[in-house]
């Protein structure tokens, strides 16, 4: 495709930082070095207390036209400061990196390329890759053939199916997409701490046709002291899914695209899935059987 076509689309890329001095510039170079080159990077401060903030000043001086800086004074969550990002955000396209993550140089080029190349789809998620501190590749994300064929045929009913029915099933920083969808969406919700991203992505994944890219265009950086870490996350992903098949006009949507026909049916395999899924972990198990009780409880109603 003719380079200039390409670059004509204009992409926001955000970037919420919370005393990320150790990774983000890194972070911000492997934005700012993309092959694509219409790209504005809006970073967001959210009340760091280390050197979170010079680091970001310092990238925003080498490179004011690439970036916007907001430096919030007070810590407010990821999800707020998510938020806030796409706010500023003017990108036709948009997408998210965290603050110490990094993208392939082709991240962008290749998604937009994707995009332009199928409009049928309004956004496209890749494959990613796990680097330690020292940025040592720990391992790279599997799909199964049958679904990797499947996806790249442009039916992305298993992607749907896997996230209605177990959790999200793609690296979030690996989406781009229309940046209305984004907002269409209604953004993050800050009263799930840990899986916000998980209850923004099946809200999403209900409005939005997402196609898959079948290369490692994100990698996902793990360290001790990281906050996914810290067990809570997937706890909270049982009751994100539980919030969300209460809304039953956008659930029924992505039920339906997961190829799922009746509502109860769908909610029950939902809980059974989760059943099997955290049976070796007490405290994950003990939330899923208490919001199962809790749904079929308002059948017998």
């Amino acid at each position: 495709m003719n380079p200039s076509i390409m670059n004509s689309h204009k992409v926001s890329v955000i970037m919420p930082a919370y005393n990320a001095q150790n990774f983000i510039k890194q972070s911000i170079l492997s934005v700012i070095n993309q092959t694509y080159t219409n790209i504005e990077l809006v970073i967001v401060n959210d009340g760091s207390t280390d050197n979170t903030a010079d680091v970001i000043m310092d990238c925003e001086k080498m490179y004011p036209d690439k970036i916007l800086f907001v430096n919030k004074s007070i810590n407010e969550g990821t999800a707020k400061t998510i938020n806030i990002a796409m706010e500023y955000a003017s990108g036709e396209y948009l997408s998210w990196l965290s603050a110490d993550d990094l993208y392939s140089e082709k991240m962008v080029e290749s998604s937009v390329d994707f995009l332009l190349k199928h409009p049928e789809f309004d956004a496209c998620y890749s494959l990613s890759a796990v680097i330690d501190e020292k940025n040592n590749i720990l391992g790279f994300e599997k799909r199964s053939e049958e679904y990797i064929n499947t996806m790249l045929s442009g039916d992305s009913t298993p992607l749907y199916k896997r996230m209605i029915e177990i959790s999200n099933f793609f690296h979030g920083c690996s989406v781009l997409g229309k940046r209305t969808n984004f907002l269409e969406v209604g953004g993050f919700n800050p009263a799930f701490r840990y899986a916000h991203d998980y209850d923004f992505w099946l809200r999403f994944a209900a409005i939005t046709n997402i196609g898959f890219i079948n290369e490692y265009n994100v990698y996902g950086r793990t360290y001790p002291t990281q906050i996914s870490r810290q067990g809570h996350n997937e706890k909270d992903a049982v009751l994100v899914w539980s919030n969300f098949k209460d809304n039953k006009q956008l659930y029924e949507k992505l039920m339906k695209k997961a190829g799922h026909k009746d509502y109860i049916e769908s909610v029950h395999l939902g809980f059974i899935n989760r059943i099997s899924y955290y049976h070796h972990n007490k405290e994950e198990l003990l939330t899923v059987l208490n919001e199962y009780k809790k749904f079929i409880e308002t059948l017998s109603i």
